[in-house]
């Protein structure tokens, strides 16, 4: 076991792991910092949460806000049968219980419940409306 009292001591880079962190580098941008975890999970970790974050930026408002301005700006009936599934990128899918349903949605009510959820969440929010049968 190391005694934490004595000075460490530098070790010669095999030339595997100074490529390794030369690539790190690079892709990050700088140099990779020594407190970086060397484990594969811890990594994958710290990658994960990045990705969430970003994710988080491109999905927009939460699932709750859109289920309660759905119900609202629906109205009764369509809210009754249909739901907000997921907003991606600009995209609401609307998941529709019935065919006939859905069909009158693209053709007759697409374009009003468009403009309503654009004037509630602003015009960069939802961009487009996908009906899906579920």
């Amino acid at each position: 076991m190391l005694d934490p009292s004595l000075p460490r001591r530098r070790v010669a880079l095999t030339p595997a792991e100074r490529m390794r962190r030369q690539v790190l580098a690079e892709w990050h941008g700088g140099h990779e910092p020594s407190s970086a975890p060397n484990r594969p999970a811890a990594m994958a970790g710290l990658m994960a949460a990045a990705l969430m974050r970003e994710i988080g930026k491109k999905i927009g408002p939460g699932e709750a806000v859109l289920a309660a301005a759905w119900k609202e700006l629906a109205g009764e009936f369509l809210a009754e049968h249909t739901a907000p599934a997921k907003l991606i990128d600009g995209v609401l899918t609307v998941r529709v219980m019935h065919p006939t349903l859905r069909f009158e949605l693209e053709r007759r009510w697409k374009r009003e419940l468009l403009e309503k959820l654009r004037a509630r969440f602003g015009p960069g929010v939802v961009r487009e409306l996908a009906f899906r049968l579920g």
